[in-house]
């Protein structure tokens, strides 16, 4: 038994998500589908994104674990334009025993309230498997303007933890303004 505890808290941190490194380039043609459109998605718009963006990696069934995060960083950021507000919710579909049929209404309704942010569907668990990302979680990451990952949380977000994601964002959005010399 202690082997086997042993051997799951070694493979925790090999799948672990690494601050500081750039996650293994994503084009994919099946199992990770975008709403808009239903066609393959890549994480190239991302890579080339020069101010970072915010992450979502959810499964439904935790979908309001860290659900006050959404609403504290859209209030917190009203006044920026939505062409600064660069984040991305995929949906871990496999993680989940509701069928996909009663979570696509949802996520159209989260789409509406969120007109920023895209919505990807995937089917096969393939960030979990490619990227190390945590499974039936609701994970928040943070890319730098250079694609590497400066934040990473899979737990509940605290008040505090929340505030560190907004200042860590508004940093990254305030930088790229002033260095383009553009208005929020």
């Amino acid at each position: 038994m202690k082997i086997v505890k042993i051997m799951l808290l070694i493979a925790s941190f090999v799948a672990a998500v690494e601050l500081g490194t750039t996650p293994q380039k994503l084009t994919l043609k099946d199992g990770l589908v975008e709403l808009q459109g239903e066609k393959p998605w890549s994480d190239d718009y991302f890579r080339s994104n020069k101010q970072g963006y915010l992450l979502f990696y959810v499964d439904p069934d935790e979908e309001t674990f860290n659900k006050h995060i959404e609403e504290k960083l859209d209030k917190a950021f009203k006044s920026y334009d939505d062409k600064f507000k660069n984040s991305i919710t995929i949906i871990n579909m496999a993680a989940s025993w509701i069928p996909n049929v009663l979570i696509q209404p949802v996520i159209k309704e989260r789409e509406k309230k969120y007109p920023y942010n895209k919505f990807v569907l995937d089917y096969n668990k393939t960030m979990v498997e490619k990227w190390g990302l945590e499974d039936d979680a609701y994970q928040v990451l943070i890319f730098s303007n250079e694609g590497k990952i400066v934040y990473a949380n899979h737990k509940r977000l605290s008040d505090a933890d929340v505030e560190e994601v907004r200042v860590i964002l508004k940093k990254q959005i305030d930088a790229y303004i002033e260095e383009h010399n553009i208005s929020k």
